[in-house]
């Protein structure tokens, strides 16, 4: 059985704590998109799913929500290098890899963000599906509110219903 593991990009925006103090990751991450893309994840996970957050912090690229952290700054990974970038993505696969077996895991980024898009363009045998592509980060909240206000699915198979996009061909959303 392929374990289903649901992945979402921290936040710039960030609890206002000390910065000594540790927090769960879920806490940390104050942004909209952050919170959206958290709540839709919650939403169409089943029981055996994982959650985790891409952390943009080098020390720890893979968090699960409840993993204690501390507020960082790493800069915008939009502004980072070449190698910058692939020494992060070469970290959060390593921590993926860590934590599960690859070949019986599908991951499942809810948005495509920077770090999503980083790890992607280097590593994307990892990736199926992207449950809301694009480049526009305006666009995300409009997007993930749809979604997360969808009523559930009535399919007699749910598992193979991936949020109405396979099982309804004709109510496929424009995501």
């Amino acid at each position: 059985m392929t374990k289903k593991v649901y992945l979402i990009s921290c936040s710039s925006s960030q609890s206002r704590i000390d910065p000594n103090e540790k927090r769960e990751a879920r806490f940390v991450y104050q942004g909209q998109i952050f919170q959206k893309s958290y709540t839709l994840a919650r939403q169409i996970m089943e029981s055996n799913d994982d959650l985790l957050i891409l952390s943009s912090c080098l020390n720890h690229p893979v968090v699960a929500p409840n993993d204690m952290i501390t507020p960082y700054d790493s800069g915008n990974p939009a502004n980072w290098t070449v190698n910058q970038k692939n020494q992060w993505a070469d970290a959060a696969f390593e921590a993926l890899k860590k934590r599960y077996d690859l070949d019986k895991t599908e991951f499942i980024p809810v948005c495509n963000g920077t770090l999503v898009r980083i790890l992607t363009s280097k590593y994307k045998s990892l990736f199926k599906e992207i449950l809301i592509e694009g480049n526009n980060r305006c666009e995300y909240p409009a997007k993930l509110n749809e979604l997360i206000n969808q009523p559930a699915c009535k399919c007699p198979d749910s598992s193979k219903c991936k949020h109405h996009t396979s099982c309804h061909p004709k109510e496929k959303q424009n995501l």
